[in-house]
């Protein structure tokens, strides 16, 4: 869907905005937030455990990490509605109960953004509003990576494959 967003002319893309706005509002209601945005409180589970070691609650609210990955990908969807998705992004983030069950989604986040920001400083000089957003993401999935690590729940949800992979993104 996104390479052929992205192919499509903008005088052309009607339909395809339509699709990519239901796609957002599905990402919305997975994520917890409401519609119209003003609430963004993700609804909680109806019998949470918790871990004895981290005291994180393992069980999250309903898709919030599927949710995460549906946003990331339509962030790359290039167009009047890039904005939206990455402030979605950045807001569910920011709000969302911290769990254990989420570390691969921000793994994975963390990784394609730094992916996206090589890419873009090498062409661009400057930093450009779809940057900063990107920062805003990146120190949000950072700021939870870290909780995790202080908590040592990333080394007990991580395999060292999967944290090499991740340095050799950051430095590579």
């Amino acid at each position: 869907f996104v390479a052929k967003y992205n192919a499509t002319p903008e005088f052309e893309r009607e339909k395809l905005d339509g699709v990519l706005t239901r796609a957002l509002l599905h990402a919305k209601f997975k994520a917890g937030l409401h519609p119209a945005g003003s609430s963004p409180s993700p609804q909680p589970t109806t019998s949470p455990s918790t871990s004895p070691s981290h005291g994180l609650t393992d069980t999250p609210p309903p898709d919030v990490s599927s949710a995460w990955l549906e946003l990331t990908v339509l962030c790359q969807c290039c167009g009047p509605h890039q904005e939206e998705v990455m402030v979605t992004l950045a807001t569910s983030l920011n709000h969302a109960p911290i769990s254990t069950a989420h570390i691969p989604s921000l793994i994975y986040i963390a990784s394609l953004c730094y992916q996206w920001l090589k890419s873009d400083l090498m062409v661009e000089k400057m930093l450009r509003a779809g940057e900063l957003l990107l920062l805003r993401i990146l120190y949000l999935v950072s700021l939870r990576l870290f909780h995790h690590h202080l908590t040592g729940a990333l080394q007990d949800a991580c395999t060292r494959e999967e944290i090499r992979q991740l340095k050799f993104d950051l430095e590579g």
